[in-house]
């Protein structure tokens, strides 16, 4: 179930958020990027 374009949009939104949390708490981002690789 993945609209490209709404696809593109929310995870590049996701992507963007999880850059910033990476610059500010990188332990807590680097776990939630491995439950997003897992999944």
């Amino acid at each position: 179930m993945e609209i490209c374009g709404f696809s593109n949009g929310f995870y590049l939104s996701i992507y963007i958020y999880i850059y910033r949390d990476l610059l500010s708490q990188k332990d807590s981002t680097l776990t939630f990027l491995d439950v997003l690789v897992a999944n």
